[in-house]
C-alpha cells in the first residue's frame, strides 16, 4: 500500500489515461484488501456474541475516517493551491482560492499539484503509519464454526398410538 499511494502521488495533468488506470487499480486492491481485512480480524477475535458489534465498529471507525480525511485534505488543499500559485506567478498580488481555479492562468496545473503534494503529506505517512500498526497485530489462528465446542442433544419423542420412537440430535 505505501508504494501504491505513494505512484498516486505521480499522476499529473500530463499522465496518460491508461496509466492513472494502472495506479488506480493498483491502489484500489491495495486498499480493498485492507479493509476486508480489518473486517474478518475484528470479527475473528470478538466473542460470537460481540460479532455484530464488532463488524459495526468497524465500519464506523472506516465512515469517521473518510470524514476526517476529507476534511484534511480539503484544508491542506486550500492551503497549498495559493502558496503553489504565488511559487508558479510570484508577480501575482491579488489574493487566491481553489475557487478561482478557472479564472486564472494554469488554474488546474496548479490544482493537480496541489492535489499531489497533499496525497504526499497525508496518503504516503499513513500507509507507513498503518504498515508499523500491522507489524504489531497480534498473531490469531482463523477458527471455523466446525472446530468450536458442540454438544449433543438428544430428544426421544414417543408417539402413544404407535409406540415408535423418534430419535433427534442436534449440534449447537
Amino acid at each position: 500500500m505505501i508504494f501504491s499511494s505513494f505512484c498516486v502521488t505521480l499522476i499529473g495533468s500530463y499522465t496518460p489515461y491508461y496509466v492513472e488506470f494502472l495506479i488506480y487499480i493498483f491502489y484500489g486492491f491495495t486498499v480493498g484488501l485492507i479493509f476486508q481485512n480489518c473486517i474478518m480480524v475484528a470479527q475473528q477475535v470478538s466473542p460470537p456474541e460481540y460479532l455484530a458489534i464488532s463488524t459495526t465498529l468497524i465500519s464506523f471507525f472506516n465512515t469517521i475516517g473518510g470524514v476526517i480525511g476529507v476534511a484534511l485534505h480539503s484544508a491542506l488543499l486550500q492551503y497549498f493551491y495559493p502558496k503553489s500559485y504565488k511559487s508558479h506567478f510570484p508577480d501575482y498580488s491579488k489574493p487566491i482560492t481553489i475557487n478561482d481555479i478557472h479564472n486564472i492562468k494554469d488554474g488546474n496545473i496548479i490544482y493537480v499539484e496541489s492535489i499531489q503534494k497533499t496525497y504526499r503529506y497525508t496518503i504516503v505517512p499513513a500507509s507507513v503509519i498503518l504498515f508499523i500498526c500491522a507489524i504489531f497485530i497480534k498473531n490469531y489462528k482463523l477458527s471455523s464454526n466446525s472446530n468450536k465446542n458442540t454438544e449433543k442433544v438428544t430428544v426421544k419423542v414417543e408417539d402413544q398410538s404407535s409406540s415408535e420412537t423418534l430419535s433427534i440430535e442436534t449440534s449447537n
